[in-house]
Formats: structure tokens, C-alpha cells, sequence
């Protein structure tokens, strides 16, 4: 499997991380605990006058737009990835984007996870009968730009931000707007990132409460602290890769692998490596 076929996520190794590998689940943060203050910020919608203006109007109980929006989206659970970028440019294996093992993996001391592509591309959408697949983010130069994008609400057919929230409110537009709204991020800053997003917008949570499709999984999906979610990922090798960060403790590798593969068949294990001549991550296989 070449890394076309997968997409990574980057994380600390510590109970957390230990947690959702022996009980196979992912976690779906909600965007109010992002560590960016402007990620999935529905301040975004009142960055510029036209858009403002959208959201200022009032529904029949004396709420704006922007507040019906933002009481929404703070419940959203949102999954990050990031896949192989152009080659030549960093991140293009998908395990070296130096921007993620400094900024998720503890300053290159956790370690960067290769999933089948394939099993998690449709998989919640599947199991939850809705929108839910992995969506890559759309860079945007400034937050304004979104007053002149093209927002899809159905096959083949846009609407500019006033026509989702104009003379009607169509429920049907208004979660498809949601969840696009929510693959917009600042391209100055994160467009290194090359990520995509699986994203449990409205609908999604409904059904998750109301006829949860998951089963016996012997974890609570609603978290107790109420900052996300926890959703089991599909069954079998979904894990096709770990490669542990420079920094990781090398004492600790060997009861880490023992950790994966007790839920996970047939992974492969690296360690990364600096390579000081092209700046770059590179990495060799542990036997």
C-alpha cells in the first residue's frame, strides 16, 4: 500500500492515545476546544458587511442567524487528518509534515498514524445514513473570501451565503452550509497542512442519539466532559502504519507496538529520522 492509499493523524502517545487504540475509537473534538481560536470560529460570518448583514436578521423567536448557527456548530465533533501533499513539498509522504510533529505529536516525541484511506473515506456516512465522509479543507487567503464562495446544497447546484439564509431557511441547505463552512481554514498559517476532515454536523448527532448504530463497544460516546465525542472506527486493519517521532522514548517502542497490535494485524513500524540535508523527515523500518 502506497501512502496515496492512506491518511495520517499525529498525536502525543500517552493514556489518551493508548485508550483509543486498545478500544478502537477516534476522537471527534468539538471545535470549541480547537487550539486555534479561529478554526470553525462562526466569527467568520461577520468579518465583512455583506455577509454581516445575512446574519443579523432575526428568526420568528428574536434570534439572529449567527446565533442559531453558533449554538449549533459549538456541537459539532470534528476529525482531523492530513494526506500526502505534492511531492517535493513538505508533508509529501504524509509522515513527515514537520508542522504536524511539532504542533500534534509533542514536539516529535509521539507518533504519526497511517489509516486505510478507503475504510474511513464513507464509513460514518454509511453507518449514520448522512454526510459524514472524510472532505478535504479549502484554504482561504482571509476570512471575507467566503462571502464570494459558492456553497453546494445539492447535486450540481450552488448558493452564495444569502440565498441558503435569504427569504427561506431550508433545513436541507442550511446543515450542507454547515459543513462546509467548517473545511475553511487561513491559508497563511495552515496551508501546509494538506488536511481533511470527517465532520458530525447536525443531522449526524441526531441520529447518533436518537438510533446509535454502534453497539457493544464498551466505551460512552458522549464523553462526560462534554469537549467531544467517541465513535469506533471500522473492524479489521484500519491501522496500517505507525512511525515513531525522533524524540520518541525508545524504551517505550517496543511495549508501544505490543499496545497496537493487539487491536491491529498487519502494521508496519517506523522510526523517523532527521534528514539534515533536505530539512525533511525521513524514517527506518524496526524489524
Amino acid at each position: 500500500m502506497n501512502e496515496q492509499e492512506l491518511v495520517y493523524k499525529y498525536s502525543d502517545w500517552n493514556s489518551y492515545s493508548k485508550e483509543a487504540i486498545n478500544k478502537r475509537y477516534f476522537w471527534f473534538s468539538k471545535p470549541t476546544n480547537f487550539n486555534d481560536p479561529f478554526d470553525s470560529n462562526m466569527g467568520i460570518l461577520m468579518a465583512s458587511p455583506r455577509t454581516k448583514a445575512v446574519f443579523e436578521k432575526q428568526d420568528e423567536n428574536g434570534r439572529t442567524f449567527f446565533e442559531f448557527i453558533k449554538e449549533n456548530t459549538d456541537e459539532f465533533g470534528i476529525l482531523c487528518f492530513t494526506s500526502p501533499r505534492a511531492e517535493g513539498e513538505m508533508g509529501d509522504k504524509g509522515y513527515n509534515n514537520l508542522h504536524f510533529w511539532s504542533h500534534y505529536a509533542n514536539c516529535h516525541k509521539g507518533i504519526s498514524i497511517g489509516y486505510d484511506l478507503a475504510k474511513l473515506k464513507d464509513y460514518y456516512s454509511e453507518k449514520l445514513q448522512c454526510n459524514a465522509s472524510l472532505s478535504e479543507i479549502n484554504y482561504i487567503e482571509k476570512a471575507a473570501d467566503i462571502d464570494n464562495y459558492d456553497f453546494l446544497v445539492g447535486e450540481n447546484h450552488t448558493k452564495r451565503i444569502e440565498g441558503i439564509f435569504g427569504p427561506y431557511r431550508d433545513d436541507k441547505h442550511i446543515d450542507a452550509f454547515f459543513e462546509q463552512i467548517l473545511l475553511f481554514k487561513d491559508e497563511r498559517i495552515w496551508g501546509l497542512e494538506n488536511e481533511q476532515r470527517i465532520i458530525l454536523a447536525g443531522l449526524a448527532l441526531k441520529q447518533l442519539k436518537s438510533s446509535n448504530p454502534f453497539h457493544d463497544i464498551g466505551f460512552d460516546i458522549f464523553a462526560d466532559n462534554g469537549k467531544g465525542y467517541r465513535l469506533p472506527y471500522p473492524e479489521g486493519n484500519v491501522i496500517k502504519e505507525v512511525t515513531f517521532g525522533v524524540k520518541f522514548d525508545k524504551s517505550e517502542i517496543e511495549s508501544a507496538v505490543k499496545t497496537i497490535l493487539k487491536t491491529n494485524k498487519s502494521v508496519k513500524f517506523y522510526k523517523a529520522k532527521l534528514d539534515f540535508v533536505n530539512a525533511n523527515i525521513t524514517r527506518e523500518f524496526i524489524e
